[in-house]
């Protein structure tokens, strides 16, 4: 028997070996196991501060288009704001002018008018004085004719 025990104890030493080996390699298996979920984990968060970056320029970049539009267009409605002060400017001015221009050619036409008035009136006096003359001179039958007939010479 004690030959048997001598077996029992090789056999028992062998089978803690190889319980020893397996757990050392199914250890090693878990810890392999272990890292790869970690680096994976490690790539998933990699990954992620990936995209989130990618986000962040991406929303800074349609920030700063936004705000380039929007200060395009305010520089643009502010150049028509003041392209339409010019121009009413410029209206304003040559509604000035040519106002001027009408009340001097009225000042003018005013002043021919007043003229002409004088002129007429001292033709009217003119007439006046002639036909007064010529009344006294002349019998009062002549004075009776319409304007437009001429006297005729008496028969004799």
């Amino acid at each position: 028997m004690p030959l048997a025990y001598r077996y029992l104890a090789s056999l028992t030493v062998l089978k803690e070996r190889i319980n020893k080996r397996y757990n050392s390699a199914r250890l090693s298996l878990v810890n392999q196991r272990l890292m790869m979920q970690q680096h994976q984990a490690a790539v998933a968060a990699i990954e992620v501060e990936k995209s989130q970056r990618t986000l962040f320029w991406l929303v800074i970049a349609g920030l700063t288009m936004l705000a380039g539009l929007f200060l395009r267009l305010y520089y643009l409605s502010s150049l028509r704001r003041r392209q339409e002060r010019v121009i009413e400017a410029d209206n304003e001015k040559s509604l000035r002018l040519e106002k001027q221009l009408i009340e001097e050619e009225l000042d003018r036409a005013k002043g021919g008018l007043a003229e002409f008035m004088d002129n007429l009136s001292q033709k009217q006096s003119l007439i006046d004085t002639v036909t007064a003359q010529l009344a006294e001179r002349s019998p009062p039958s002549l004075l009776l004719l319409p304007p437009n007939q001429t006297p005729r010479p008496a028969r004799i």
